[in-house]
């Protein structure tokens, strides 16, 4: 009896091995689950963050048949950017598109990108940054910072926004305009000494308040750019937008070296394929979105005016106060100020 019951056991484990090997409904053959990539950002979709994502998304699971899906977790779903960055830094998080302002407030000494009248425009903006020594220090500086399993790679560089000044009050057409002007400004000091220099009464506050400030005129105006000012609906209480373009940031796509390293170099090419695919296609989507906000404001009855060679020289000379500011060489180091007075000091 006790051979009958191993034999039957033996029977028993053979027929599931077999059925397994041949699909039997005893036991089927399945594909391995694909890699996940958990990717956050704080973008809607309406955002070209958001829309140009698809790109990505499409991209590593078409080129790795499958084996690799990204998995789109955005509108702040991990939280804040710098909440996000501090995650993809713990490896905790897979993939981050953030802005740079995003970025230094873990890495201050990055924030040197949203210097004041930096980039006068986009092609300086694609030959110094996206494209040139600028993005390449950012990559260089994350890649060296990293300690142990723990670290950040950037595998894109994209487009956030240039700012603007909207205002209740009266057209800017020089730093004249601005004088005594009380625009709601982000509580970053370089950012609040640029205005005080230009005659500014900088008024910091959240960006749930701007609304209602607007529309009671706590302050006159405030300065983003064509993307959030159209999105959040506040060119509905101000009369006047100039493209002032006087801070630029971009956005960057991140990935934890904890997952980088996790992947073989075929999966490495294609991820870094895919984002920068993406990117590339999210700077025309950006950039695209600028001028139809732009043209939507004009259409809803917004002064939209270009900025004057006087503005520009007076952002520039405000601009120009604050880089020399001992502040500024103290947060970004003098090797950085150094190359960019010698770089784009003398535009």
């Amino acid at each position: 009896m006790a051979n009958q019951k191993r034999m039957g056991k033996v029977f028993l484990l053979s027929a599931v091995v077999l059925s397994f090997l041949m699909g039997s409904s005893l036991g089927t053959v399945r594909a391995a689950d694909p890699l996940l990539f958990h990717c956050g950002s704080t973008s809607t979709p309406e955002h070209s963050w958001h829309r140009s994502f698809d790109i990505f998304m499409s991209e590593v699971e078409k080129n790795s048949n499958g084996s690799m899906k990204a998995l789109r977790e955005f509108a702040s779903q991990h939280g804040g950017e710098r909440q996000m960055v501090e995650a993809c830094l713990r490896g905790e998080l897979d993939v981050v598109v953030t802005s740079d302002i995003g970025i230094a407030a873990v890495f201050p000494p990055l924030g040197f990108t949203n210097l004041p009248y930096l980039f006068p425009d986009y092609p300086e903006v694609d030959k110094r940054y996206l494209n040139g020594w600028m993005g390449q220090a950012i990559a260089q500086f994350l890649l060296n910072k990293s300690t142990g399993d723990k670290g950040i790679r950037v595998l894109a560089f994209g487009e956030n926004d240039f700012r603007a000044i909207t205002n209740s009050r009266r057209p800017v057409k020089s730093a004249a305009d601005l004088k005594g002007l009380k625009l709601r400004t982000p509580e970053i000091p370089m950012y609040v000494s640029f205005y005080k220099h230009l005659g500014v009464l900088p008024t910091p506050m959240a960006v749930p308040e701007i609304a209602t400030a607007l529309q009671q005129k706590t302050v006159d105006g405030q300065e983003n750019g064509a993307i959030i000012t159209w999105a959040y609906g506040w060119s509905e209480f101000q009369k006047y937008a100039t493209k002032t373009k006087h801070i630029y940031s971009g956005m960057e796509i991140l990935i934890s070296k904890k997952k980088w390293d996790s992947l073989m170099p075929a999966q490495q090419k294609i991820v870094g394929e895919a984002a920068k695919k993406s990117a590339a296609a999210q700077v025309v989507m950006n950039r695209n979105d600028v001028e139809t906000f732009y043209g939507n404001m004009a259409k809803k009855g917004m002064e939209v005016i270009e900025a004057t060679p006087q503005l520009k020289q007076d952002m520039a000379e405000a601009a120009k106060k604050v880089w020399a500011e001992p502040k500024t060489t103290e947060t970004f180091g003098k090797e950085t100020m150094d190359r960019i007075i010698k770089d784009v000091g003398g535009k």
